[in-house]
């Protein structure tokens, strides 16, 4: 995902956090490239309001209008992105006081709005810039993986860390996968980068814990839907399935780009979630050598097979 950072403010904190983002982001391919920007933040026409979760709660607030930042962003691009930053001086903004940032995806944008200070103190461990530049970034990776919108703050708030939440893109499960499914899953990988359409694992083995959170996002928890499957029904909860995204054009990518995904990934002997009807999944590829998912609940497969 490469990003244009939209500064308005030649602050060292600012240089600081965008330096802690690359730093502690840079292993999941997060580019982050900057731009100076002086736009007047006290026009009224910059603002709208806007209704959003924050934290465990969904609340009404005022805040900079993502079709402002995307202008903003266009008018100051060099090449193409996969979203705007803008990072500007919390005190200057016409926001509610409780908000420290926002994310959206708007005109098959990023758009993040990060507010910063210059205040030595400490946010979760963080200076005040640098987490929330971090927060609102890993709220866009969120999105491109399919999670709702409180998942990085339900799981901040059960005590675990930035740097946890951080190591669980990083790991992607594919390590455990399978062997020969993990052998394909890498094969893929390394085919499409060759072939100059670069994808990455997104998931590979999911718990039956991970499998039933999914299931009730965009039931009983925001977001939306991403699978028909509750724990114990997705061959992903036996380590022999896989999803994948376009590295540059992410799940917008064109019907051909995809067509070409899933006839590499036939080359290598899985299955393609995109030939399916009714529920077509794109991304996803699985290996199960005829196996059904009964025999894997019940244990009744040979796994030296897989090996």
């Amino acid at each position: 995902m490469r990003l244009l950072a939209l500064i308005t403010e030649d602050w060292d904190e600012i240089t600081d956090a965008i330096t802690e983002a690359r730093t502690r982001l840079g292993d999941l391919d997060i580019i982050i490239d900057t731009s100076r920007v002086d736009p007047d933040l006290s026009n009224d026409s910059v603002y709208h309001t806007t209704s959003a979760w924050t934290w465990l709660k969904r609340k009404t607030f005022k805040t900079i209008s993502p079709a402002w930042i995307n202008l903003l962003g266009d008018i100051h691009k060099t090449m193409e992105y996969d979203g705007y930053i803008v990072i500007c001086d919390k005190k200057k903004v016409q926001s509610d006081p409780s908000v420290n940032g926002e994310y959206t995806f708007f005109d098959d944008k990023h758009i993040l709005e990060v507010y910063g200070n210059k205040t030595k103190r400490k946010h979760w461990g963080l200076q005040f810039t640098a987490y929330n530049l971090i927060h609102e970034i890993l709220h866009a990776m969120d999105y491109e993986r399919g999670a709702g919108p409180t998942a990085l703050h339900d799981y901040l708030l059960e005590s675990k860390t930035l740097d946890a939440y951080i190591e669980g893109f990083k790991k992607k499960d594919i390590d455990d996968l399978l062997p020969t499914i993990n052998k394909r899953a890498k094969g893929l990988v390394l085919m499409m980068k060759m072939w100059g359409m670069p994808i990455r694992v997104t998931e590979g083995f999911r718990s039956y814990e991970r499998q039933n959170e999914l299931y009730e996002q965009g039931r009983t928890t925001p977001g939306s839907i991403v699978t028909n499957a509750k724990g114990g029904e997705s061959y992903h909860n036996f380590g022999v399935a896989f999803d994948v995204v376009f590295r540059e054009k992410g799940y917008d990518a064109p019907q051909k780009d995809w067509e070409r995904l899933g006839q590499f990934g036939k080359i290598l002997g899985l299955s393609w979630g995109g030939d399916w009807t009714g529920f077509v999944d794109r991304p996803h590829f699985q290996f199960t050598k005829g196996y059904g998912l009964e025999q894997f609940r019940k244990g009744e497969v040979d796994l030296s097979k897989f090996n």
